[in-house]
């Protein structure tokens, strides 16, 4: 396993938070599973742990408060599953967690970074965000293109670079990132997309039995929690394909509601040979 030059695990990524992320993805993942199958109840609990082991270990402190809070709403969603106040549970549960978050964040950011051993901005995080804020309304329409700003040396990341001596990767926050790509237009799709896929889900959860049925919410109740201060899932990794992997699902059911199966064909049988 490698490390970083803070001591912090990072596997087989260049940066501990990415490793973090997925720790955090597996863990909620491995809690929701203990209710898929009684039996293998113990390889699902030794997988969860060995998450959180290297959770800790990467020291991600993003990462841990996502796992935690997506935890907790999967809690919530298993709670409301069968009521009819499922729709105002998942809106008032998400919507707390993150305004919530941030307001906490907000009000006490120089309490949390003394205890979490950061620095006033977020570890450059609030900096970071002051310098891209300028170049999204230089493209605020469409934005540069698909991996176009953060494209290296001679891309617009290098203005960033020269301002940023400890050369962020990407913009730390999904919703500046989609705007820097996608531009406006772009960033009002893709917020659509959660919007629309989280009440889509939240009719999955009633219409699919067991675990497989809160796949998609806590899912996405994942990728909510993670856009704050990190990069999300808008890029080219298994979380964006997860997110695909939860908008196709969620919207095939839809349909299959809207519009029952029709009977199934019948084939005709085999012509028979007259001698």
């Amino acid at each position: 396993m490698q490390r970083d030059s803070d001591d912090r695990l990072t596997g087989v990524f260049t940066q501990p938070n990415p490793l973090g992320r997925v720790m955090a993805l597996a863990s909620f993942t491995m809690l929701a599973a203990l209710r898929l199958d009684r039996r293998r109840r113990a390889y699902y609990i030794a997988a969860g742990t060995a998450a959180v082991i290297v959770l800790l270990l990467s020291q991600s402190r993003t990462a841990l408060l996502t796992a935690g809070t997506t935890s907790i709403l999967l809690v919530v969603f298993l709670i409301f599953r069968a009521r009819r106040t499922l729709f105002g549970a998942v809106a008032i549960s998400m919507t707390t967690a993150v305004v919530g978050t941030i307001g906490f964040i907000v009000l006490n950011l120089g309490n949390i970074t003394t205890a979490l051993d950061r620095d006033i901005t977020l570890t450059g995080r609030v900096p970071l965000w002051q310098v891209l804020l300028p170049m999204v309304r230089e493209n605020a329409i469409l934005g540069r293109g698909y991996d176009a700003f953060w494209g290296g040396w001679g891309s617009p990341a290098q203005e960033v670079w020269n301002q940023q001596q400890w050369l962020p990767p990407h913009g730390h926050n999904e919703f500046l990132d989609v705007a820097l790509t996608l531009g406006v237009v772009g960033l009002a799709i893709y917020i659509a997309l959660l919007v629309r896929t989280t009440i889509r889900a939240t009719r999955y959860i009633r219409d699919v039995p067991h675990v497989f049925g809160l796949w998609p919410l806590t899912y996405l109740a994942f990728v909510v929690s993670s856009t704050v201060t990190e990069s999300g899932v808008f890029g080219r990794d298994i979380t964006w394909a997860l997110l695909c992997t939860a908008v196709v699902l969620v919207s095939a059911k839809k349909r299959e509601v809207d519009d029952p199966a029709k009977p199934a064909l019948v084939e005709p049988p085999p012509p028979q040979l007259v001698p």
